[in-house]
């Protein structure tokens, strides 16, 4: 699914201020969600959360680059793109 940026950070900081029960307006999407008291175990729930909200799949060990709202959102747009190229090559060896 494409969404736009402001939509997918919207969608990421609503999924990460749902597990840290503060509100978005409260921590700026550059901000290291550690420094907002995202814990370990924290991360495992917004990492389900986020496969929830969003309809994805998010690998623990990707966790380095889920720090930020700005590093979630990019790592997803990341995956998303590669899924992309990996779908249309797949295609164009097919035909």
């Amino acid at each position: 699914m494409k969404r736009s940026l402001d939509d997918l950070e919207m969608l990421v900081r609503h999924s990460v201020s749902q597990v840290l029960s503060i509100p978005p307006s409260a921590f700026d999407p550059a901000t290291a969600l550690a420094d907002c008291g995202l814990d370990s175990i924290g991360m495992l729930d917004l990492i389900v959360q986020l496969e929830e909200d969003l309809g994805i799949r998010l690998r623990y060990r990707d966790r380095n680059l889920l720090q930020t709202v700005n590093g979630i959102v990019e790592h997803i747009r990341a995956s998303e793109q590669a899924l992309v190229v990996r779908f249309d090559s797949l295609i164009r060896h097919r035909l």
